[in-house]
């Protein structure tokens, strides 16, 4: 009884409450999140949802736009979002995040003006920086180039155009061709490299791949 007594005079009442709010995909193919670096988790065998350490005393806004889901955060309300998603989201738009698939998919497009990194198998995922939407001066961006990630996964094509951002493959024998637009001032940094002959760093947009919205599920 006194452990229980203790325990119960020193805990803190302004700790953040963890919440949890239940997420609705159905007819959904994109997904939006404004906010800063969810964790999201591409799964099938999941509940959709998105869960967070809530400071404030508020919650997260969620709103439909036709076959769009916008999640967007509360400015310094929350800590940690993570998000847990079905593979039938076809296109992903985000300030930056942590995303990881826990099964393979067919294709999926992710837009991100921030620091973005992707773990999981995927036949192709095509990466676009979106960072020269916000921040403009004149007919120039003024803003820094993102930075994309790929930690793991078995992918069948990679595509990345930024112009000013740079891309590091942390397993990029793991990935059967990799095109990539990073503009005069970008890079590829490969880590545990073997081959090259799958690595394409291209010198125009124009020259990647057709890199149209996929029309398919990303779906097993």
């Amino acid at each position: 009884m006194g452990l229980l007594l203790l325990a119960i005079a020193t805990a803190n009442p302004f700790a953040p409450q963890h919440k949890v709010v239940p997420l609705d995909f159905s007819g959904i193919d994109t997904f939006e999140f404004h906010g800063f670096m969810p964790h999201i988790e591409i799964s099938s065998r999941r509940t959709a949802l998105a869960s967070y350490d809530d400071e404030l005393n508020v919650t997260l806004d969620v709103r439909r736009s036709g076959t769009r889901l916008i999640v967007t955060e509360h400015p310094g309300g929350y800590a940690g979002t993570q998000i847990i998603m079905p593979a039938s989201v076809r296109a992903i738009d985000v300030e930056g995040a942590n995303m990881v698939a826990d099964e393979r998919l067919q294709s999926l497009q992710v837009s991100s003006s921030e620091p973005l990194t992707w773990d999981g198998s995927i036949g192709r995922l095509d990466l676009r920086d979106s960072s020269h939407r916000s921040a403009r001066t004149g007919d120039h961006c003024a803003c820094d180039g993102t930075a994309f990630t790929v930690a793991g996964g078995q992918i069948g094509e990679l595509v990345v155009r930024s112009p000013h951002g740079s891309l590091s493959l942390n397993q990029p024998d793991r990935i059967d061709a990799v095109h990539a637009w990073l503009g005069d001032k970008g890079g590829v940094a490969l880590q545990n490299a073997r081959r090259f002959d799958n690595i394409h760093v291209l010198s125009s947009e124009a020259e990647l791949p057709d890199a149209a919205s996929p029309q398919s599920p990303a779906g097993p």
